[in-house]
């Protein structure tokens, strides 16, 4: 029975039969090779990395968002056996906005629809009278 170091994975046959003349027989000749994760899932959206991939299982990567938007859940995330990554909370993405204008400028309008995005610019005005 062949089998890998940890961190490698076995691919071809994991048996290998020794013939007459000593040596071994196998449908495919079993390899390992590293396991690594060569990325971070595409679905998570804004989600980056200055980390150069591939990384070795058991690699810990450190994850933050794109600029104007704010990270929820684990700032860090574990590649593991089946070439994906381990959390406690997978780490987010949302987009900053500003919900309105502030309750205290009083006599200050806009015809802005909000939310808004970090970075958009609001015409204010001030209220008449």
């Amino acid at each position: 029975i062949v089998t890998c170091d940890a961190g490698y994975l076995l691919s071809g046959d994991g048996t290998v039969t020794c013939v007459q003349d000593t040596t071994f027989t196998f449908g495919t000749q079993p390899t390992c090779t590293q396991i690594e994760c060569t990325g971070l899932p595409a679905d998570w959206s804004n989600v980056i990395t200055d980390t150069v991939f591939p990384v070795a299982l058991g690699d810990t990567v450190i994850v933050t968002c794109d600029a104007g938007y704010l990270l929820s859940g684990d700032g860090t995330v574990t590649c593991v056996q089946d070439t994906t990554f381990t959390f406690g909370t997978q780490p987010t993405c949302t987009q900053i906005e500003c919900t309105g204008l502030p309750a205290d400028w009083s006599n200050v309008i806009t015809d802005t629809v909000f939310p808004v995005a970090l970075g958009d610019t609001v015409i204010v005005t001030c209220d008449a009278g």
